[in-house]
Order: structure tokens, then sequence, then C-alpha cells
């Protein structure tokens, strides 16, 4: 089994308190159905800051909204996992990142 970091971004899914409500208790039922997958459920974000060269910039200028880590044989199988995340359906978006 490999580990995949999972990350979200806001995309077009509501910032508001009942979207983000709504969005965590679908993330728990999908947790609940994918728990043999999940290594770590993750966390959702509160605030970010981004150090450059150049110093540090408040805000997150990608909408970096959270994370979890999987377990999944191989790359196909991750993504195969991750079709029916709740957050998609909501207009969230997901990257899938294989570590070396």
């Amino acid at each position: 089994m490999a580990k995949f970091l999972v990350t979200f971004q806001w995309g077009e899914m509501g910032q508001d308190s009942e979207s983000i409500c709504e969005a965590r208790r679908a993330l728990v039922r999908w947790a609940a159905k994918a728990e043999w997958a999940l290594v770590d459920i993750g966390a959702p974000i509160r605030s970010t800051a981004t150090l450059t060269r150049h110093g540090i910039q408040d805000g997150d200028a990608a909408a970096f909204m959270g994370w979890s880590v999987i377990d999944a044989p191989d790359y196909i199988a991750a993504v195969d996992l991750l079709q029916d995340h709740p957050l998609v359906g909501l207009g969230a978006l997901l990257q899938i990142s294989e570590p070396i």
C-alpha cells in the first residue's frame, strides 16, 4: 500500500457556516465508509501564511482548506476511492499527491 496526501481547496464550495457544517457532516459519513483506507482523516485549516524569499504573506493564495492521508494500492485506486468524496460534490477541489 502507498500513502497519498489529499489536499482540499475551496473551489466553488460555499464558505458560509451552513455550507461548512454540511461539509463536515458529509465528511464524517464518507470517513465511516472509507475508514479502511484512512491513515489520517486530517483537519480543516483555519489560517495560513505563505513564506517566500521576499517575506511572509498572510492569507491563502491557493484557497487551501484542509487535508487527509489515505492508503491505496496505487494512484488509480486512490483516485477511485475519492470519486465519491462529498467535498467534490459540494464544489471543493481535491488534489491527490503520492510522496516519493
